[in-house]
């Protein structure tokens, strides 16, 4: 398996990962009757820090890459590129889909392939910088 690949599982464990723990904090918070734009915004700072750190650290551990400057650049790519298009895959489901169960079946797993097109998209641009 090469370094890209297990770089990426690594990262999607990751991104797993977030998201139980996000909603954990999800139940945390309705259990609580906090409110609802603190949740979204901590599930939001919880993911996007949890995601930065682990591409930072995958882009030190397999591909050498310590310019903080360059791994910045690669990450705000990657989690903008993810978030505009999985926002666009769900909105697109959900006016096609009537299930909503299956909504979210189909989004988890697409959000999974996105995830992984727009890590490795931003690896090979910022990261490797064409040089594969």
């Amino acid at each position: 398996m090469n370094r890209e690949l297990k770089a990426f599982l690594l990262y999607a464990y990751t991104f797993i990962f977030l998201y139980i723990v996000n909603g954990i904090i999800r139940w945390l918070f309705i259990r609580g009757h906090l409110p609802f734009l603190l949740m979204v915004a901590v599930e939001a700072a919880v993911m996007a820090a949890g995601l930065f750190f682990a591409y930072k650290l995958l882009a030190e551990k397999f591909f050498g890459v310590s310019d903080l400057k360059r791994v910045v650049k690669g990450w705000l790519v990657q989690f903008s590129l993810f978030v505009v298009l999985a926002y666009l895959l769900f909105a697109s489901l959900a006016a096609v889909v009537k299930v909503p169960s299956f909504v979210l079946f189909i989004f988890l797993n697409g959000s999974l392939l996105l995830l992984y097109f727009t890590y490795r998209f931003s690896v090979e641009r910022f990261l490797l910088g064409g040089k594969g």
